[in-house]
């Protein structure tokens, strides 16, 4: 996002305007927009980590069947308990 794009404005006017409202300074509308924007990135960066671990999670499911030891001809074992 850039200071040029029309939400970027849009949305600080907005910010500084209640910030004004309230007595505050331009400066806290600028941290505000900042902290939002910081956390809607790191949302973005967690979403995606867990659809990577997601995917490869289930593409590693067929790998435990492939690699079972389970073979269809062997004798079931007998004696013990």
């Amino acid at each position: 996002m850039t200071p040029g794009r029309a939400e970027y404005t849009n949305y600080l006017n907005q910010v500084q305007s209640t910030a004004e409202a309230h007595g505050m300074a331009e400066a806290y509308a600028r941290f505000h927009l900042f902290r939002e924007f910081s956390r809607q990135v790191a949302m973005l960066a967690y979403n995606e980590a867990f659809f990577l671990i997601g995917f490869l999670s289930l593409a590693a499911v067929p790998f435990c069947f492939l690699l079972s030891p389970n073979n269809l001809n062997m004798k079931p074992r007998t004696g013990g308990h």
